[in-house]
């Protein structure tokens, strides 16, 4: 504990009856201190642990967090490892909090220029966990899309195969399906026609198991819309699941009419919207304005 007693904290100024926010009274105190640290910029142990309390109480405090990173970048052989371990307990404790995130690459970044490397290993039990807890967790997939842009890991073994384990867990989530489709087509330098077939006979796969999943059958569009390849060549896979007498899927008529639509088979695209007005009744009038584009 430190000792702050030479530290003048200035009385706040009385809030508007109409918008007060109720702090406590200790937050008030703790505020109070790390503004008066802040305005005679004092980089120090002390300062450090103001910024921790204050972010512990209120961890979205974006000029807190600022004030902490030019804390560490002032400090003399102040260990960046412990850094990161103090923001992921912090993580844990606050799950939708995105500046920790931002926080965490700008101490890696820092890495970087003081060290010129970094152990990506480290980071990966931490994010587990996170996504243990929630597997949609929007913060933390941006955090692992920018590890991959960071560090080029795209096409990485190991970021497809824990895409694939949150996929065999649900294939359902959209989260691990974009994130997935960045590593494999964020960069497309060294893209090769292997990696491509081997993903869409990937994506065919998991379309049979869920063929009701519309993540997989936007995933499989996406990957011939991005590559310019002839989605005609779908019709096979759309047919399967467009036959009424069997499993269908909303997703594959939807294909289906817009694979007729590139062959200029009109009519048979129309039949297939006035279809999709009866069975996708919430986006009926959407229905009816495909079908209208086509109906001269």
């Amino acid at each position: 504990m430190y000792d702050y007693s030479d530290i003048i904290v200035e009385e706040p100024v009385e809030p508007s009856p109409l918008c007060q926010i109720l702090y406590s009274d200790e937050f008030k105190h703790l505020i109070g201190i790390a503004k008066a640290l802040m305005r005679s910029n004092e980089h120090s142990e002390r300062a450090l642990e103001i910024t921790e309390k204050v972010i512990e109480k209120v961890a979205a405090h974006y000029t807190i967090w600022s004030y902490r990173l030019s804390i560490v970048k002032g400090l003399e052989n102040y260990s960046l490892d412990k850094e990161l371990e103090w923001c992921g307990q912090i993580a844990l404790n606050n799950p939708k909090n995105y500046q920790i995130w931002h926080y965490r690459s700008l101490i890696i970044e820092l890495i970087l220029e003081r060290n010129g490397n970094f152990d990506l290993k480290q980071e990966y039990p931490i994010l587990e966990r996170m996504l243990d807890q929630d597997s949609k967790n929007y913060h933390v997939w941006s955090y692992r899309r920018w590890l991959v842009k960071r560090f080029n890991l795209f096409r990485d073994t190991d970021e497809l195969k824990y895409t694939e384990k949150m996929l065999e867990e649900d294939v359902r989530n959209n989260s691990a399906w974009n994130h997935r489709f960045f590593v494999l087509f964020g960069d497309k330098k060294t893209l090769t026609n292997d990696h491509v077939q081997r993903e869409i006979s990937y994506v065919t796969s998991k379309v049979d198991i869920a063929p009701t999943n519309p993540s997989s059958w936007n995933y499989l569009k996406g990957i011939y819309t991005q590559l310019g390849l002839d989605i005609t060549n779908l019709q096979p896979l759309a047919t399967k699941y467009s036959d009424l007498g069997a499993v269908h899927s909303q997703y594959a008529f939807e294909l289906l009419a817009e694979i007729f639509e590139r062959q200029k088979l009109f009519d048979q695209a129309i039949n297939i919207y006035a279809l999709l007005e009866e069975k996708d009744s919430i986006r009926k009038r959407y229905w009816r304005w495909r079908s209208s584009r086509l109906n001269f």
